[in-house]
């Protein structure tokens, strides 16, 4: 069934038979993405930073590293709408400029990898290149690691094993939100990253670990809860001006909520 356009200009995506794949990887995934469970973004449940006294740490944290308004997520994820994004998702190198496409409504949208970080919500003065830490600021993966833990470095470090509370905890949500996955116990090269961004008050932006993470999902086996961010981004683009969408709705079947009774590790 093709998508359909009522009056000329409204735009409808309410089921997958409206997806329109272009060619063959597009085809192939949108086979794998129909496959695939679909949540809104992971939360911790509102009263959890403050009970845990971390609250106040955790605002300066992400205001330090320019990702304030990136972390009030309240829009609604659409499955649909996700899975046109992540079939379609690609990038281009134009000489020192990253180039991000993927479609909406069967349109094609073209976004520098500035610009795609701004509309997530990162500052605009964050930095894109996460090369940039080693250069400047000097950071090594194990001396870093060294510093915030007695473990010794491996690929399968502990997050419990971070001694600052407040390090440990934000490395449970950048691993819930940022990187989402099954496993929520390891700490892996980007969380390090960022964990020293911030500890170094550096605006990072985690636009791009964030991509390549999504192109991952495609074939992965865990649910895909990027569908409130990919929201922001149609939003952003003004794909969902006059349009008429399927969203998820709320409710613990479509949302993992984190909240004192099974996040540990938070002290």
């Amino acid at each position: 069934m093709p998508r359909s356009r009522v009056q000329g200009c409204i735009r409808v995506l309410t089921s997958v038979e409206q997806l329109m794949p272009r060619n063959d990887y597009k085809r192939e995934a949108l086979d794998l993405l129909k496959n695939q469970t679909y949540h809104h973004v992971r939360i911790f449940e509102p009263l959890f930073f403050i009970k845990t006294g971390l609250k106040a740490d955790m605002t300066q944290a992400f205001c330090h590293v320019g990702w304030y308004n990136f972390t009030d997520m309240t829009e609604p994820g659409s499955k649909f709408l996700t899975m046109e994004f992540l079939m379609t998702l690609s990038f281009e190198e134009e000489g020192n400029t990253t180039y991000i496409y993927f479609c909406f409504f069967d349109e094609q949208f073209k976004l520098t990898a500035k610009e795609l970080s701004v509309a997530l919500g990162f500052d605009k003065n964050c930095l894109i290149d996460l090369s940039i830490l080693a250069k400047t600021y000097k950071y090594d993966r194990t001396t870093w690691w060294n510093e915030i833990s007695e473990e010794p470095m491996s690929s399968k470090n502990s997050i419990v094993s971070i001694h600052h509370p407040t390090l440990r905890m934000l490395a449970k949500w950048i691993v819930m939100v940022v990187h989402p996955r099954s496993d929520l116990r390891l700490c892996s090269l980007p969380e390090l990253q960022y964990l020293f961004a911030i500890a170094k008050k550096i605006k990072l932006s985690q636009v791009m670990s964030m991509l390549a993470h999504w192109q991952k999902m495609i074939a992965g086996r865990s649910p895909i809860d990027i569908t409130t961010l990919v929201t922001r981004i149609a939003t952003h683009v003004k794909a969902l001006d006059k349009a008429q969408v399927t969203y998820l709705p709320w409710g613990e079947e479509y949302q993992l909520r984190v909240g004192t009774h099974n996040a540990r590790g938070a002290r």
